[in-house]
């Protein structure tokens, strides 16, 4: 999966894993759980707006994900073409939807550690 870049982090939903704690997100992860957010490409003759979607989806399965990746992908493959770059991100989107996303697992984990005080300069006290 490709890693997420940091402006794509601060535009996250992440207020749903407030007050979590670590152990509860790794228990997740080990039962299964994945969770990933999805591109999309919109492009107008000249330009081609590529953004990701700022709601992280939980699955417990990569079909799973990829069936909810299926209304981003289905508006790239119509939408996405109509650029010089439209066709390079366009294919790149697809195939990024396609094998599951993007994995943001990390970034929730980097999120509840910060607000959790006991992480205080990366370890655990």
């Amino acid at each position: 999966m490709l890693t997420v870049h940091q402006s794509v982090t601060e535009r996250l939903e992440l207020h749903e894993f407030s007050g979590m704690k670590i152990q509860d997100i790794e228990k997740k992860l080990a039962e299964g759980y994945q969770y990933a957010v999805f591109s999309y490409v919109l492009s107008i003759v000249f330009y081609s707006f590529r953004h990701t979607t700022k709601r992280i989806v939980k699955a417990k399965s990569k079909r799973a994900l990829i069936l909810k990746s299926l209304p981003y992908t289905l508006l790239t493959f119509f939408f996405g073409w109509w650029s010089l770059y439209g066709v390079y991100y366009t294919i790149v989107t697809i195939y990024t939807n396609m094998t599951g996303g993007i994995d943001v697992s990390g970034d929730i984990k980097d999120f509840i550690r910060n607000q959790d005080p006991r992480y205080q300069y990366g370890r655990l006290k």
